[in-house]
């Protein structure tokens, strides 16, 4: 089971990027976030966006990665220009260079909403082929209405594998009950799980959350994964199943800060 994918056209050499949870130094917040978008390719099916992250250096150069429905990860670089227009507050402008080994040149204007991005936009040439992308953030909700982003520390072992550190962990329950995790490793790759959480039994305890596991991108996936919250805040995530037919087991806890 491979945890880094491929954007792969024709005439372009395949794309290997790993999906990025990065920091803005414009306003030191985490800009990653979960939503839903379309890339197209000039020729070729639309693609749906479902993550995108942002980070921009001291010296404005700006890496941005797309995470697709289908676990394929594409990642643009560019130069943050500044505000757009005096008129449009909190809309910057990324002119890009390239993606991956790829040209790329063209605009991409990302809105910021208090901070946090709302929408991102561009288009141009991918080596020569037109593409437009849109991307809006969209909130979603466990069953009082909170979604979870947090960092952490935790261990993924699968099977007889080296053991995978794991630093930032999403956790996003939709009012049908279907349930996201997403997984980001120190190497920078990203796993999500999928899966259900069922109606909880009167005893059951108040903050822990089951998660029968039914996929992993478009690998099988199989187990239950218990979290835990603090006043709508995950605590902890953990449990085992097998992903793709390899045992796993998963350990993961917030951090927490030094007094």
């Amino acid at each position: 089971m491979r945890f880094e994918r491929t954007f792969a056209t024709s005439g372009l050499a395949a794309i290997a990027i790993p999906a990025l949870i990065v920091m803005i130094p414009l306003n030191a917040i985490a800009q990653s976030i979960e939503g839903q978008g379309t890339l197209s390719l000039q020729g070729r099916p639309d693609r749906e966006i479902v993550r995108a992250s942002i980070t921009t250096d001291a010296e404005n150069r700006t890496e941005m990665a797309f995470l697709l429905s289908d676990g394929n990860t594409i990642r643009f670089t560019g130069r943050y220009q500044g505000q757009t227009d005096s008129t449009q507050l909190g809309v910057t402008a990324i002119r890009l260079t390239h993606s991956g080994n790829a040209d790329a040149s063209g605009i991409v204007r990302v809105t910021y909403v208090e901070g946090s991005i709302s929408k991102i936009e561009g288009e141009g040439l991918l080596d020569s082929q037109a593409f437009r992308f849109s991307f809006n953030r969209v909130v979603a909700t466990r069953s009082n209405g909170v979604g979870n982003n947090t960092l952490g520390r935790g261990i993924l072992q699968i099977q007889d594998r080296f053991p995978l550190a794991i630093t930032y962990a999403s956790v996003l329950t939709y009012t049908d009950s279907r349930t996201e995790i997403t997984l980001q490793l120190s190497n920078g790759n990203i796993i999500r799980l999928s899966g259900e959480s069922p109606e909880q039994a009167p005893n059951s305890l108040p903050n822990l959350l089951p998660v029968v596991l039914t996929q992993s991108g478009d690998a099988n996936a199989s187990g239950i994964l218990n979290i835990t919250y603090l006043e709508d805040r995950v605590q902890s995530i953990s449990g085992r199943g097998s992903l793709d037919g390899q045992t796993f087991t998963l350990n993961y806890t917030l951090d927490t800060p030094s007094p």
